[in-house]
């Protein structure tokens, strides 16, 4: 057991322990309080980097109310650096919520897709003041209006729905044919458009989505015409199956609408074409509420199944007396720098939870090192040798390669925090303090709790044999 230096880290283990019990108590209270800021993988919402040239003047008032123009609700704006570029600017834009498709142009797309369906049904004869009617459907609706109709027939509900309308419109139905006047005409385009649609379908969890399906069967350009006319930008249409009558989706792409949105903002002030087509979406990204609550479970998952299986495998590797201080010191690691967080206001999302594994990596590693060291000692311990003494110069023999470790570590981050720009600045904050309290947990959490355990496990031998002795007299 050789060694250069004696530094009394256990007799000073008291009072770093307490200090760590109580910041780490304090980082709980601070997250049991809701002070994590939790980004958009975890709490749900969208954000979007845009950019710009940097001749462009741009606002954040003014960004604000193009986001709000696509019903991102309240939105944040965070200035962006685009590393090595001077030639534009960027700005983050991110909201908690946003009014989707179906709140903010649900009603109006139902509206027009009433109205085309119906158009594509029925055509209307100016001079003989009466409307055509598809074979099928004409058959179909004057049996209703007729009173013959067999409604047990699925695709006769429809047509049912319809001459019901139409009987309460005055229109007459006759070979083929219903006379009506030109003030019904748009009365009687939106009955029979309305009565063909099957399903509407707005139970979208992220209120992006809407499934549309017809009982008499239409191609997707009625659905990408009524689309167009409830002013839906960047929408698209696309059938789910391929039976008589598809199901069809219509969905936005937000990116294309916020970048249109943009783009009829500053185009007055943007006069040069060039300049104005160097407005763009970079980024954008939306997670639902529950989406983001599923990575957020997956996550924490994640943390605690690390978290057991290093304690079955330091108990395998040393003895069951080292885990505890191992899980222990990986606890201290990952609350103290969450409690940072709380305190710094940093957002907390997915790549933060790969710097908290990263962070178990490291400080385990760091603790494995000082624990075979105090395995070794141990076994060349000389006769007298106590517990105390063997784990304080088993540090001590560790410290020269501890702090060259760490110091290296360290560095390599601190120029990742101060380099790499803003995407991944608050994962290498996150791994400085890491480095940090996983270096100081190896030598006054870890260690001094072996001890600790140490002292347990003599003390109920020393029970245990009290009892044996007794019960044998």
């Amino acid at each position: 057991m050789t060694q250069s230096r004696n530094i009394n880290f256990i007799g000073q283990s008291n009072l770093f322990v307490t200090i760590s019990a109580v910041m780490v108590l304090a980082s709980w209270v601070l997250i049991a309080q809701g002070g994590l800021k939790l980004g958009i993988d975890f709490a749900g919402g969208t954000e979007a980097l845009v950019s710009f040239p940097s001749s462009v003047k741009v606002t954040d008032q003014k960004l604000k109310t193009v986001a709000e123009s696509i019903g991102l609700e309240s939105p944040e704006i965070v200035n962006y650096t685009f590393q090595g570029d001077d030639s534009r600017k960027g700005f983050f834009i991110r909201s908690v919520t946003q009014k989707g498709l179906i709140a903010e142009k649900g009603d109006r797309l139902k509206s027009t897709l009433t109205a085309e369906s119906g158009l594509a049904l029925v055509k209307w004869d100016d001079a003989a003041n009466t409307f055509t009617v598809n074979g099928n459907l004409s058959t179909q609706l004057s049996q209703g209006l007729e009173g013959k109709l067999n409604t047990d027939k699925e695709d006769a509900k429809s047509a049912q729905k319809a001459a019901d309308a139409l009987k309460t419109a005055g229109v007459t139905v006759k070979e083929g044919t219903f006379s009506s006047t030109a003030a019904n005409k748009e009365l009687v385009i939106n009955a029979i458009g309305e009565a063909n649609i099957k399903l509407w379908d707005t139970s979208d969890e992220s209120g992006e989505r809407i499934r549309v399906q017809f009982f008499n069967r239409l191609d997707k350009g009625v659905l990408t015409r009524a689309a167009q006319k409830a002013e839906i930008v960047g929408a698209s249409v696309s059938a789910e199956n391929e039976t008589r009558s598809p199901v069809f989706a219509i969905s936005a792409d937000d990116s294309v609408r916020l970048k249109t949105a943009l783009i009829n903002t500053f185009k007055p002030e943007i006069k040069d074409s060039a300049l104005l087509a160097k407005v763009e979406v970079p980024r954008f990204e939306k997670v639902g509420a529950t989406a983001g609550q599923q990575l957020r479970n997956k996550g924490i998952l994640a943390v605690i199944y690390a978290l057991i299986f290093i304690l079955l495998y330091i108990a395998l590797r040393f003895d069951p007396r080292y885990s505890p201080g191992a899980i222990v010191a990986l606890i201290h690691d990952v609350s103290i720098t969450l409690g940072l967080f709380c305190l710094t206001g940093r957002e907390f999302n997915l790549p933060i939870i790969a710097a908290l594994l990263a962070i178990v990596g490291y400080s385990l590693n760091d603790t494995i090192v000082v624990y075979d060291r105090i395995r070794e000692n141990q076994d060349e311990a000389a006769p007298g040798s106590t517990i105390r003494g063997i784990i304080n110069a088993s540090i001590n023999d560790c410290l020269s390669r501890t702090i060259l470790t760490s110091v290296t570590t360290f560095l390599a981050v601190l120029a990742i925090q101060v380099f790499g720009g803003g995407i991944i600045e608050n994962f290498a904050f996150a791994m400085l303090v890491g480095v940090i309290a996983g270096t100081y947990s190896s030598i006054y959490i870890a260690s001094p709790l072996v001890l600790a355990m140490d002292n347990y496990f003599e003390r109920r031998a020393e029970r245990e044999a009290a009892i044996d002795e007794v019960l044998a007299q």
